[in-house]
């Protein structure tokens, strides 16, 4: 007796299987900024250094701060600034891949509201474009390093 299986319905079907399987996952990169993806973003911050770099010019300025600045992110994803332990400011911010957005903003001579946010090693830098003085007449990078506190 020879029986024959026809394979072809059940390859098919697996196929189709694996297809739909594949249609259903989502392969982008992002992977949303919460308290359990990151949870090291969201402690208490103290400001150790700011770098400033203006093209235009050559001005570069390097500084510290002379007071003990704080910057505490909350996981309710509020935010305190604090100059020797006295609170300055603060409201909400948003976090969106490397971009931090602080409603109202945290510095006053900002181009743009979203800034760039990254770890060096234990500490986190905050990157913004900002005008150099008051009458806006050259944009530089700013950067502030924060170290865990």
């Amino acid at each position: 007796m020879n029986t024959k299986v026809n394979m072809r319905p059940r390859f098919s079907f697996c196929l189709f299987l694996i297809l739909v399987g594949l249609a259903a996952c989502d392969f982008s990169d992002d992977i949303s900024v919460t308290p359990h993806t990151l949870p090291g973003l969201f402690v208490t911050w103290s400001f150790t250094k700011k770098n400033v770099e203006c093209p235009q010019s050559g001005t570069t300025i390097n500084s510290t701060p002379s007071v003990e600045v704080t910057l505490r992110l909350k996981r309710d994803y509020t935010y305190e600034l604090s100059a020797n332990g006295q609170q300055t400011a603060g409201g909400s911010f948003t976090v969106d891949d490397e971009n931090i957005t602080f409603i109202p903003p945290l510095f006053g001579q900002l181009i743009e509201a979203r800034l760039k946010y990254a770890f060096n090693g234990s500490a986190l830098v905050i990157t913004s474009r900002e005008f150099l003085n008051q009458n806006g007449a050259e944009t530089c990078t700013v950067k502030r390093s924060y170290i865990w506190k």
